[in-house]
């Protein structure tokens, strides 16, 4: 769901995942798409540290409350 949020093309996303396609689709996914695949997973990685960075965030206000409480 993220690649598709981050407008990771499919085949590429396939590729990533070292999933096999099948018919036509298959034709598509032969070459490694090495630059599409590299763009993509330092997206992911900016994605996935701004989601850890917000939920560590998060956890500190938590924790902030409890305390005041």
């Amino acid at each position: 769901m993220i690649c598709l949020e981050l407008r990771t093309m499919p085949h590429v996303t396939e590729k990533m995942l070292c999933h096999e396609l099948i018919g036509v689709l298959s034709v598509y996914n032969k070459p490694y798409w090495l630059k599409a695949q590299k763009e993509s997973y330092d997206q992911f990685d900016d994605a996935l540290f701004a989601q850890v960075q917000t939920e560590l965030e998060y956890e500190k206000t938590q924790a902030r409350v409890y305390f005041v409480l």
